[in-house]
């Protein structure tokens, strides 16, 4: 079994509990995003590629110990026979590209990564996260609170194609996000 392999694996069973739309087919989709973004780019291959798919397995909403997450990380991908510098880069990337702490990765790797894994939140599949996200929350759909999952599109879905950090992915967001703007539109005028 190759070491993409085993890491989506080690993924898949690490993050079997989650039911908000982190699970292994968001780190699947994040990955194609990331190499649909990186084609023409001159990458780091595998540190995209296995940083990609670990990206959330440290993620503050999903694990409360982050510390104990990182551990086990390290110990997985030690396991896998990446050395420390390598191991070191993943962590670099995979804290750095959180929405919510608002940094910009340093690495090319860590702000395709970023892009990749918010173009997931967007279009079709960003549509049907968001509210499986929000019924998880328990957050209705739609009301006159900043907490429902419609203010969500505008507090962060809408934005996210301005602050795409790489050209390639700033065409996919586009894209994307005028669908969802569709969607909203539609979703706003058959709302009673």
């Amino acid at each position: 079994m190759s070491n993409i392999d085993e890491l989506l694996k080690f993924v898949s069973h690490e993050l079997s509990f989650d039911n908000t739309g982190h699970g292994v087919s968001h780190s699947k989709r994040v990955l194609k995003n990331a190499l649909i973004i990186s084609k023409d780019l001159n990458v780091n291959e595998e540190l995209l590629t296995v940083s990609s798919i670990v990206h959330d397995y440290i993620d503050h909403k999903l694990f409360k110990n982050q510390d104990a997450q990182i551990e086990k990380l390290k110990h997985k991908l030690t396991s896998l026979n990446y050395d420390n510098s390598f191991i070191n880069q993943v962590l670099n990337i995979i804290l750095n590209i959180s929405f919510s702490k608002g940094k910009i990765p340093s690495t090319l790797e860590g702000k395709i990564v970023q892009d990749a894994d918010r173009l997931d939140s967007l279009g079709a599949i960003g549509v049907a996260r968001t509210f499986q996200y929000g019924a998880i929350n328990n957050r209705n759909m739609y009301d006159d609170s900043e907490n429902c999952t419609i203010a969500h599109f505008y507090d962060k879905l809408f934005k996210l194609e301005k602050i795409m950090n790489t050209e390639n992915a700033k065409a996919l967001a586009k894209e994307k996000t005028e669908f969802m703007h569709k969607f909203v539109e539609k979703f706003m005028d058959e709302w009673v």
